[in-house]
């Protein structure tokens, strides 16, 4: 026997069993053959609205905290005691 650990109610199995073939989907219309419709849910719509607000400046803050790394502005005690701190969720 063999189980299926995938998190929703599978029935057992012998372990020589065949899978089942897959079912068929309906064709949709509009679709090319093969594609299914992406429906975002409102919370979805939500969440994407609200990272449209922040600024996208990820490259220019990688790039400066790697020049304050090797500047060795975090090799100090007063960075490791703040960097702890932080991490404890303290101001």
């Amino acid at each position: 026997m063999r189980v299926d650990p995938s998190g929703s109610h599978v029935p057992l199995t012998a372990a020589n069993a065949a899978p089942a073939p897959p079912k068929p989907a309906a064709p949709d219309a509009g679709a090319p053959a093969g594609a299914s419709q992406f429906k975002p849910t409102a919370d979805l719509t939500r969440l994407m609205e609200a990272l449209r607000g922040y600024p996208e400046h990820r490259e220019q803050t990688v790039a400066a905290v790697l020049a304050r790394l090797a500047a060795g502005e975090f090799d100090t005690p007063q960075a490791a005691a703040d960097t702890a701190r932080a991490m404890m969720g303290g101001e």
